[in-house]
């Protein structure tokens, strides 16, 4: 890979660029190419952009403009692209800056300052390499963004990774044929899809895959896929079946119990036949325990345990009622963890008032009627009154 530096006056500059000022999209037979498909929208506000007009008049430095130039002569900007579209925009008339305690567009300033621009140079570094080495551009991207707050997680992983698999994964997105199920799950925004899209798309990929390590494994493996068969036969039936269920907002949690249900044939058939309980069991549980906190793991459980019951993989426990040992045994892993108070007392996780231990029951953290065992581990004190107006047993 090759690298130069070079001064290029905006003179020079305003005649490499042919954009669209109203659509801000590159016209085909640009020279500098600034909407490559990996590098995100224009984000400057108008001050900001009139602002690097001023700061040119101030003759103050602006940072090199990073690009990538290609076998055709024409590049492809890496970095700086906020940049040369202020640029472009005050130079062809549709961008106002301050001036002389008034706005003026370029046709507005006086000669010499239109000059002193023209003949104002930026810094740039040219890169370019064999088709063998235009990955190094894609890898440049990110280092160059990894921290810039205004760069989305799709934004970064398509500078890094571009090819078939992220552009067609993005069309399948986009397409009207999947806009319902998107918006169902807010992975578009209904009033401005092309506001959700790319934060939509990323979001679909870390529901698959859980962690952003497993994200870039497996899209660097498969850059040159169709990333909209991927859609269509690993993600778009798991989607259809969560959307049938109440409370979309744990999509997280179903989206794993649904995925192991349609991988396994058997599995599905006894979802299809017990859906309507499941139905009836979530939209129970959810009602009965509104105002009962669980944790997020104890959430996720019950769950997967009202699948399971339901299919017929998870059996409720034989023992039913916590024994009077059990009782003793719990108090003596209260008092290991220092939540004995005021002399043998107990606090009450839901009230938290203090009782004694012959008043205080045992109660199921994960309710009994939803697969919770009845042992030690799945267990906690609390009041007569609050377990009884617990809801779920």
């Amino acid at each position: 890979m090759e690298r130069k530096l070079e001064n290029w006056s905006i003179e020079k500059i305003i005649n490499l660029i042919k954009l669209n000022p109203a659509t801000l999209e590159t016209e085909p037979d640009t020279t500098i190419k600034l909407n490559i498909e990996y590098q995100r929208g224009c984000i400057y506000s108008s001050d900001k952009q009139a602002a690097i007009i001023e700061s040119i008049l101030k003759n103050f430095a602006i940072p090199s403009i990073i690009l990538w130039k290609n076998e055709d002569k024409t590049y492809d900007v890496i970095d700086g692209k906020q940049r040369l579209v202020s640029i472009f925009l005050f130079m062809s008339g549709n961008l106002q800056i301050h001036y002389f305690g008034g706005k003026k567009y370029y046709s507005g300033i006086n000669e010499d300052d239109k000059e002193k621009i023209k003949k104002y140079e930026l810094p740039f570094i040219i890169l370019s390499g064999k088709n063998e080495e235009e990955h190094y551009k894609h890898e440049l991207f990110e280092i160059l963004n990894i921290s810039a707050t205004n760069l989305n997680k799709w934004e970064l992983l398509q500078g890094t990774y571009y090819g078939e698999f992220l552009n067609t994964f993005k069309k399948e997105i986009q397409s009207k044929n999947n806009v319902e199920i998107q918006s169902e799950f807010n992975f578009r925004d209904k009033q401005d899809e092309s506001k959700a899209r790319y934060p939509g798309c990323y979001k679909l990929l870390l529901l698959h895959f859980k962690n952003e390590k497993e994200i870039k494994k497996y899209v660097e493996e498969h850059r040159n896929d169709s990333g909209s068969h991927f859609y269509n036969k690993e993600i778009k039936n798991i989607l259809k079946e969560c959307s049938k269920l109440p409370k979309l907002k744990n999509i997280d949690i179903y989206y794993k119990i649904m995925r192991n249900i349609i991988a396994d044939s058997s599995q599905y058939q006894k979802y299809v036949g017990n859906r309507e309980k499941i139905l009836k069991d979530l939209n129970e549980f959810y009602s009965e325990n509104i105002y009962n906190k669980f944790s997020k793991y104890e959430y996720k459980n019950i769950i997967d345990n009202i699948f399971s019951l339901s299919c017929g993989n998870l059996q409720l426990d034989d023992k039913r009622y916590f024994s009077k040992k059990d009782k003793e045994k719990l108090f003596e892993k209260y008092k290991a963890k220092g939540r004995i108070k005021d002399g043998n007392k107990i606090r009450c996780p839901k009230c938290s008032k203090l009782f004694d231990f012959g008043q205080i029951t045992m109660d199921h953290v994960i309710p009994y009627k939803y697969g919770g065992r009845t042992e030690i581990g799945n267990a906690q004190f609390m009041c007569s009154n609050c377990n009884s107006s617990k809801g779920a047993k």
